[in-house]
C-alpha cells in the first residue's frame, strides 16, 4: 500500500511540474514598441518585478524585468504600468508604528496594478503585508500615492492619517459626489474600487473595471465520504512487547469548508473537513489467550493548506498538507482486567488528488498518531491511508 501511495505522489508531482500556463497579452518595451505575446499569468499576489513570456506557443520562454517594460497586460484582467514614484512603506504593525503622522516617502520604480482604468486611474501596490493605492490622471505618466498611515500617539494611542480622502475629493470632483461620500470611504480595495466605478458611472465616463475580472477569494462547501485502511500498534514498556492489530477498513463521513485565496490563479486554499470514524479490532497479547480489544471512536478535525494545479478549466490535481486533531469519546484498549483510555490526540497528514468540476477524489496518509499518551508504560502508533470522494455543493 505504501508503494501505491508513493507511485501516486510521483505521478502527481510529475504532472504538476510539467504544467506551465501562458495566456494572451502584450508587453510594451522602453522604446514604445508593443508586442503581442503569451505571458505566464500568475495572478500575482505581490506586484512583480519581472515576467515570463513567449511570442508563440512553441517559442522559447523569455524573461523581461521592470527595467525593460513600460507596461504589460495579460488575460484582459491584469494590467501593470511602470512608474517611478514616491511610496510610504511605514509599518502598520502595532509594535512598529512610527511616531510621525506624515508619510516617510522614498522614490522607487514600481509596477502598479490597474484596478479601474478611465479618466482617473486607480492602482494597487502589494508587497506581502504592505498595501498602497495610487491614482493617475491626464496623460497618466505620473502616479500619486493615496496617503493613509497609522502612527503612534504616546505609548497607548494610535492615530490615523486619512489624507487619501482629501486627495480623492480633489481628484474626483463631481456635482453628484458630496463630502460625505469621501468621509465614509475606507482605505481598502473593495471600497476604493466602488467609489471609482460610481464616479465614472455618474459622470458618464468610459472606464474599465479590471478589478472585477481578477481572481477573488471564495468559499466552497463539500460533502465528503471515504474509506480508511487503519492499523494500530501498541507497545508495553514493562514487557517490551509489541501488539499489532489487523488493518481494518473503516468508513468516514463528513464535510469540508475550503477557502480559496484570491491570488496566484486561486491555486492556494485553506480547508477544514471534520469527519466521524470508528475503528474496532482485536489481537492476541504475546502468546497467551488474552486478547486486546481496541475500540476507537473519534471526531476528526483536520485543517490544512492545499495547492491546485490546473489541467484545464474543469480539471485539476492538488496536493495538501495539514494537521488533524481527533476527539476520542467512549474509546479504549481493553485487556484482561485493565482498560486503557484513549486520549485526544493529533498528527500531521499529507495527501493528493484529482478534481473534475464539482467532484474530487483524494488519497491521504496519516502516520503515527499517539493515542495512549496518558500512560507512561504504554506507547502506540495509529495510522491510516484513506481514499475519499467529495461533491462540491457550492
Amino acid at each position: 500500500m505504501k508503494k501505491t501511495l508513493l507511485l501516486f505522489f510521483v505521478l502527481i508531482t510529475y504532472s504538476t511540474f510539467s504544467q506551465i500556463r501562458f495566456e494572451p497579452g502584450y508587453i510594451t518595451e522602453n522604446n514604445g514598441d508593443r508586442k503581442e505575446c503569451l505571458i505566464r499569468n500568475l495572478a500575482w499576489k505581490n506586484n512583480p518585478i519581472e515576467i515570463e513570456y513567449k511570442i508563440t506557443e512553441n517559442d522559447v520562454t523569455q524573461k523581461a524585468t521592470i527595467a525593460q517594460l513600460i507596461e504589460f497586460n495579460v488575460g484582459n484582467a491584469y494590467k501593470y504600468k511602470r512608474f517611478t514614484t514616491k511610496i510610504d512603506r511605514s509599518s502598520a504593525n502595532i509594535n512598529n508604528l512610527s511616531n510621525e503622522k506624515a508619510p516617510a516617502f522614498k522614490e522607487e520604480t514600481l509596477f502598479l496594478k490597474l484596478l479601474v482604468e478611465g479618466k482617473i486611474n486607480l492602482y494597487q501596490y502589494e508587497d506581502n503585508n504592505l498595501i498602497r493605492y495610487f491614482i493617475s490622471s491626464d496623460n497618466h505618466e505620473t502616479a500619486e500615492q493615496l496617503i493613509y498611515k497609522e502612527y503612534a500617539i504616546g505609548n497607548t494611542a494610535v492615530g490615523k492619517n486619512n489624507q487619501f480622502r482629501q486627495q480623492l475629493y480633489m481628484a474626483l470632483k463631481s456635482d453628484k459626489l458630496g463630502i460625505k461620500d469621501f468621509e465614509k470611504v475606507n482605505y481598502n480595495q473593495n471600497e476604493l474600487t466602488k467609489l471609482f466605478v460610481h464616479y465614472n458611472k455618474t459622470e458618464n465616463i468610459a472606464f474599465t473595471n479590471l478589478d472585477e475580472k481578477q481572481n477573488k477569494s471564495s468559499v466552497n462547501i463539500k460533502f465528503v465520504a471515504g474509506i480508511n485502511s487503519a492499523k494500530l500498534n501498541i507497545k508495553s514498556g514493562l514487557s517490551n512487547s509489541e501488539v499489532k492489530f489487523d488493518n481494518v477498513n473503516i468508513f468516514k463521513v463528513g464535510a469540508e469548508i475550503e477557502y480559496r485565496m484570491g491570488f496566484n490563479q486561486n491555486k492556494w486554499s485553506l480547508f477544514f473537513d471534520p469527519n466521524y470514524q470508528a475503528y474496532k479490532s482485536d489481537a492476541p497479547f504475546l502468546k497467551t489467550n488474552i486478547r486486546l480489544k481496541a475500540d476507537y471512536k473519534m471526531l476528526e478535525l483536520p485543517v490544512g493548506v492545499r495547492h491546485h494545479f490546473y489541467l484545464n478549466d474543469k480539471s485539476r490535481i492538488f496536493v495538501d498538507l495539514g494537521y488533524a486533531f481527533a476527539i476520542a469519546f467512549n474509546s479504549s484498549v481493553d485487556y484482561s482486567y485493565q482498560k486503557l483510555q484513549i486520549a485526544n490526540s493529533g498528527n500531521v497528514f499529507f495527501g493528493a488528488g484529482f478534481a473534475y468540476d464539482r467532484y474530487a477524489i483524494e488519497m491521504r496518509y496519516s502516520p503515527n498518531r499517539e493515542i495512549l499518551d496518558n500512560y507512561l508504560s504504554w506507547r502506540s502508533k495509529y495510522s491510516s491511508l484513506s481514499i475519499a470522494v467529495s461533491y462540491r455543493v457550492f
